[in-house]
């Protein structure tokens, strides 16, 4: 079970979850011609027209991703170390999120440069909640 300490690693994981949630926001409005491109998805037609549905989809997805990712790097002893926390994130993304990614986009006969607009940032967002857990 994952299991939380204090109020301080409470804390951590919601910066960790919120940090990585902002990092989306970020990531898909920087790319959302490229996105909406790939995707051929009609801009007013994401989350069925309820726009705000994706936003606290990908926040709390993140905000489980950060309590889990906790979880994992206590069990690997990781904990303090900011280095160490995101090349451990970037690692789970790259090796653990990334693959999928690339199998679904492939599988489904979608524009292969999906692979790196939706694979990309899961990869970057869980360096990011390495990277913020251990700095607290």
């Amino acid at each position: 079970s994952i299991a939380v300490e204090s109020m301080g690693q409470q804390i951590s994981i919601a910066a960790a979850g919120l940090s990585a949630w902002v990092l989306g926001a970020l990531w898909y409005g920087i790319f959302a011609n490229q996105w909406v491109k790939a995707s051929k998805v009609d801009p007013k037609l994401v989350g069925n027209g309820h726009p705000a549905l994706p936003h606290a989809v990908g926040l709390g997805g993140a905000m489980i991703s950060s309590a889990m990712m906790a979880h994992v790097l206590g069990l690997c002893g990781i904990s303090g170390d900011p280095v160490h926390g995101l090349m451990s994130g970037l690692g789970m993304g790259a090796c653990l999120s990334l693959p999928w990614i690339a199998n679904t986009v492939l599988y489904g006969g979608r524009n292969i440069n999906l692979i790196w607009l939706d694979g990309g940032y899961p990869v970057l967002a869980m360096g990011t909640i390495g990277l913020v857990l251990n700095l607290f």
